[in-house]
């Protein structure tokens, strides 16, 4: 409304943008296993691929958390402005998590079941 009518005025409005233009950001990217399904107490290599932005000399700690336990933590040194790295991690599920963890891919999603109600047929 104001730059309408400053339009009609023949007033002209000179816009500046504030604030960070480039904010310090890091973004976990991906996070690879070498299968979809593990056994209870085998080590299993997580790859997580880490971008940075804006945090050259700067540090960060990566934790790996299953089950809200903490299973892996490594420390990221950001070397360029535009930093991407995969960075090795370990995790050896116990038994208990492998329970629910992870089922074969090969496996049929489940359908949801049809709604009866008493007296009639299924």
């Amino acid at each position: 409304m104001a730059a309408k009518a400053a339009k009609q005025e023949g007033v002209p409005i000179y816009t500046y943008g504030v604030g960070i233009s480039s904010p310090k950001d890091i973004v976990v990217a991906d996070i690879f296993t070498p299968s979809d399904v593990v056994f209870a107490k085998d080590e299993v290599p997580i790859s997580v691929r880490v971008k940075g932005q804006n945090l050259k000399g700067e540090s960060a700690q990566l934790i790996l958390t299953l089950g809200g336990e903490k299973v892996d933590a490594k420390t990221v040194q950001f070397t360029q402005d535009q930093d991407e790295q995969v960075i090795s991690m370990k995790l050896t599920p116990s038994a208990r998590v492998n329970s629910s963890w992870s089922r074969p891919s090969r496996r049929a999603p489940m359908r949801p079941r049809r709604a009866t109600t008493p007296g009639s047929a299924t």
